[in-house]
């Protein structure tokens, strides 16, 4: 399943029941791919305001990029200034606790 940020910010793609995330800058496009086997459909999607959720309905999923590539989970553009170096104790990408959408 191929999935493009068209818009001007960056998009979550969140991938369940693995609870990675995937960061795409503008016009950014990745290919999704399950894998196995699944009764009616290989996926489930919920969309929420700049957050695309994908249920692998096979229980197992990749994320690449459209050359075949895998894709890097997490954000990309948290480079820290010179200035203010990260916490110890922070995390650098956001972390979602916990997911209740259900396929």
């Amino acid at each position: 399943m191929l999935v493009q940020n068209s818009g001007t910010e960056q998009l979550q793609l969140w991938l369940e029941p693995f609870g990675q995330d995937y960061w795409l800058m503008p016009g950014e496009t990745v290919c999704v791919t399950s894998y196995g086997t699944w009764n009616d459909q290989a996926f489930t999607t919920v969309h929420e305001a700049d957050c695309l959720t994908v249920w692998a309905t096979s229980w197992f999923a990749t994320v690449s990029d459209r050359d075949g590539n895998e894709f890097p989970p997490g954000r990309r553009d948290t480079a820290w200034p010179a200035a203010a170096p990260p916490d110890a104790n922070q995390s650098q990408r956001p972390t979602k606790l916990l997911r209740t959408v259900r396929p």
